[in-house]
């Protein structure tokens, strides 16, 4: 459970009945999607991508993207809310991702990149899209901020009928 939120339906005939209700959206990399309920926004695997999220009421906003480049979409979600939200008490925002070790030294070096220079400039970039948010009036409509660890991978759910937020997270070796 993640914070005061709910948690999805455990019975399958509770499920259903929301399913019923949802139209499922992925937001795939490099994108922004802005939506309203019953529809509910998904982020698809993330790992080192940065998926930032907000629900306003039955409105959900996702960005999902590499940090440096999501810059551009993220101004968006952020224009978006800096019209639409009127309490910013009733907004909430979630982050994850972003976890840069998916790369191995044979791909920093072919990349030329340093692993330690690399590392430390993408956490300068995914804190930077925090600091965005945060810039931008909303830290504290900031629910979680919850990075990637090494060898996983994440999603973010959002059922916007019924306000449920889900953060799913699995271990992945395989990469």
């Amino acid at each position: 459970m993640i914070g005061n939120e709910k948690e999805f339906p455990e019975s399958l005939e509770e499920r259903l009945k929301t399913m019923e209700e949802e139209i499922e959206i992925e937001v795939e990399q490099g994108t922004y999607v802005r939506t309203s309920a019953p529809n509910s926004p998904y982020s698809g695997g993330v790992g080192p991508c940065v998926v930032a999220g907000a629900i306003y009421g039955k409105e959900g906003y996702m960005v999902h993207g590499v940090p440096g480049i999501i810059e551009g979409k993220l101004e968006e979600m952020l224009d978006d809310l800096k019209k639409d939200v009127k309490n910013k008490t009733k907004l909430r925002i979630y982050i994850i991702g972003g976890c840069p070790t998916y790369l191995s030294v044979e791909e920093l070096r072919s990349l030329r990149l340093n692993k330690e220079k690399f590392s430390n400039e993408f956490m300068n970039d995914k804190n930077a899209l925090v600091d965005r948010i945060r810039g931008a009036g909303f830290d504290e409509a900031i629910k979680k901020i919850r990075w990637c660890p090494r060898f996983y991978i994440q999603e973010l759910i959002f059922n916007l009928a019924n306000g449920k937020v889900k953060i799913v997270e699995e271990e992945c070796r395989e990469i």
